[in-house]
């Protein structure tokens, strides 16, 4: 998994729809597709360029920002 997660090891387009099912996912919410509801017209708000920035970075650092914003909101788990 962590190959995938690093970006050394791409998953098959054809496997997909299984991966999204074992995880409990819609297809679009796997592949970071916005939906109908989020679509807005007009610019991107900061908060949204922010979002589409981190959803570009490898795993490891996507998992560090979301730590961090758990601390700050004051989520635990």
């Amino acid at each position: 998994m962590a190959h995938y997660e690093g970006g050394r090891l791409k998953a098959s387009a054809s496997l997909l729809p299984q991966l999204a099912q074992i995880l409990n996912l819609s297809l679009a919410k796997l592949l970071w597709l916005p939906t109908r509801r989020t679509a807005k017209r007009g610019p991107a708000s900061r908060l949204e360029q922010q979002i589409d920035t981190i959803r570009q970075m490898p795993m490891t650092k996507q998992k560090f920002v979301s730590e961090m914003l758990d601390n700050v909101i004051g989520k635990t788990e």
